[in-house]
């Protein structure tokens, strides 16, 4: 709040003191008195100089909150604030001045010429020459006094700068303008930030920030267009691709642009992360299935095939020199499972690395993926079985968890869920009801089962809402859909306390899914919210509230399309 009212307070002074400088150069015109002309012109240009740092100031107030000492820095701004006011006062006292009220008096000392020769008079207290009469009428304004005005606000716009340069350091004095104008010159660090709450002065935050101005992010956005359509230097690909992401721009790239600047950055130098995996979410989006779920497969996969066959050969040595599970080989790999026949070299590289690397979890990401291409490749299938082999029940559980939460067309995996379901091993059937369920193929069958599963662990005392979730995420609003949420409803109104929590927190993760759920979860948590047990109804009241802001604040993010 004080913030708020330093910077309106601030607003006006700008604007004042070029008034000033108006006044006072038309008065400095206009006279013909030489050493008050002199002194009106160095007024002005004192005037000028300040009301520039004291734009420059207005324009670079930025939140202050993360200022260590809370308590400091509203007592160091409210100090700066009443420095500026002081100053502000001071400042309309001195411009108004005082009328001589028809007296001749000199314009330095005041002294009273009444009945001394007006024109050519010399003032016979300070000696001062008076070439024109007006200059003896005039409104007599005290220039010391407004100097010492605008000495005083600038004090208060130090003790300001102080408590920002605390926050934010020196990088916060860089106007966006300058940010804007060296993107591709200025230090790396002034212009990609890392997108935490605590980034709050490179161009990338400030271009995130509503109180950055359009022109600037229209001016930085076609800035990054013409390095992106020029197929830049990598380096300035990294922060075209930046600013174009933080800006959520949602035009569209030339498919032969886009190629070009993928070449670029599969190219050996320091960190591309963001900038790759936002080029390829753009690819991905434009020509997969769905982008619900990573990997899904190609609308057109010959059209894909075509496209990407250029680039085949940097995006795999990029891949094989990139960190296993990074954003980068991550990103890499994405496009990578879209090339079809045009890069057959990688199921052979993904069985090579679940077969011999160090680490499980490289181990186990790929094989996930190996999986989840089986079907786009024909030697796919068998390289994932020699790998399921190797690995141990831990990581065999997480992959066949992973094929039962993606839909897929092959009747030898419906084959392996039902019989996983034949099992009886417990986690087994979940994983094998939960599988069938997630195909449109099997799912009424799916659901069958899962929910016989579900009615036998609810009488035996031991329920697990959480697994009639992943079906509910993969189609959201048919009936069997219906049918999944009615028990988990039923097992928030009759469960124990921890079953009651958990359900809950099941539904509420279910209305953000659609509009749908948007609009059907909230009344159920209203109707909950009058139940006797007082933390069940606060919860409830407190879910219901969270899924109605999120439905009122979540706007889907538009990614560029690849023409």
């Amino acid at each position: 709040m004080v913030d708020r009212v330093f910077f309106y307070v601030l607003l006006p002074l700008p604007l004042v003191m070029l008034a000033a400088v108006i006044v006072y150069t038309a008065r400095a015109w206009q006279t013909t008195t030489p050493r008050l002309r002199v002194a009106r012109w160095c007024t002005a240009l004192w005037l000028g100089a300040a009301a520039g740092v004291l734009l420059f100031a207005r324009e670079r107030v930025r939140n202050w909150a993360d200022f260590d000492n809370a308590f400091a820095a509203t007592v160091l701004i409210g100090a700066a604030a009443l420095f500026v006011l002081a100053g502000f006062v001071m400042a309309a006292g001195a411009l108004v001045g005082r009328s001589s009220r028809g007296a001749a008096l000199c314009p330095r000392c005041w002294y009273d010429m009444t009945g001394l020769a007006e024109f050519g008079a010399v003032c016979p207290e300070c000696g001062l020459r008076v070439d024109a009469d007006a200059d003896l009428v005039r409104r007599k304004r005290w220039p010391v006094l407004l100097a010492l005005a605008v000495a005083i606000q600038l004090g208060g716009q130090f003790i300001y700068q102080v408590v920002r340069a605390d926050n934010a350091g020196l990088a916060s004095f860089v106007p966006t303008t300058v940010l804007v104008a060296g993107m591709y010159s200025l230090p790396r660090d002034s212009v990609l930030g890392s997108g935490s709450s605590y980034d709050t002065e490179t161009l990338t935050a400030r271009l995130t920030d509503t109180r950055t101005a359009n022109w600037q992010r229209s001016w930085a956005l076609a800035k990054a267009l013409r390095a992106i359509n020029a197929t830049s230097s990598r380096e300035d690909l990294i922060r075209a691709a930046a600013v174009l992401n933080r800006c959520r721009y949602d035009g569209e790239f030339k498919l032969d642009d886009w190629r070009g600047a993928i070449r670029s950055l599969c190219k050996p130098g320091p960190d591309a992360a963001e900038a790759l995996s936002f080029l390829s979410d753009c690819y991905t989006r434009s020509r997969s299935v769905s982008f619900t779920y990573r990997f899904a497969p190609p609308r057109d996969a010959a059209l894909s095939a075509d496209e990407l066959r250029p680039i085949v050969p940097d995006l795999l040595a990029h891949f094989q020199n990139a960190t296993p599970r990074t954003p980068e080989w991550w990103a890499t790999l994405q496009l990578l499972a879209l090339c079809g026949d045009s890069c057959p070299e990688l199921p052979r590289y993904l069985e090579r690395r679940t077969l011999s690397d160090e680490s499980d979890s490289t181990r186990a990401s790929c094989a996930v993926v190996l999986a989840a291409i089986s079907g786009r490749w024909p030697d796919a299938g068998f390289r994932l079985a020699d790998a399921f082999g190797s690995m141990d029940s831990a990581e065999q559980i997480r992959l066949l968890t992973f094929l039962a939460r993606n839909p897929t067309s092959d009747a030898a995996l419906h084959d392996l869920f039902r019989a996983m379901v034949a099992s009886r091993d417990p986690s087994f059937e979940v994983i094998g009801a939960g599988g069938l369920a997630s195909s449109p193929a099997t799912r009424c069958e799916g659901v069958a089962k899962l929910l016989m599963i579900f009615e036998e662990q609810r009488r035996l005392g031991n329920t697990d809402v959480w697994s009639l979730y992943p079906p509910i995420v993969r189609i959201p609003d048919d009936d069997a859909s219906d049918e999944l949420l009615a028990r988990i409803q039923e097992a928030a109104l009759r469960a124990g306390p921890d079953a009651q929590v958990e359900a809950m927190t099941v539904l509420a993760s279910v209305g953000k899914l659609s509009p749908a759920r948007n609009a059907s979860i909230p009344p159920f948590f209203d109707l909950l919210s009058n139940v006797p047990d007082e933390p069940t109804a606060s919860r409830a009241r407190n879910l219901a509230s969270d899924i109605r802001s999120a439905a009122q604040a979540s706007v889907p993010r538009k990614y560029p399309v690849i023409r």
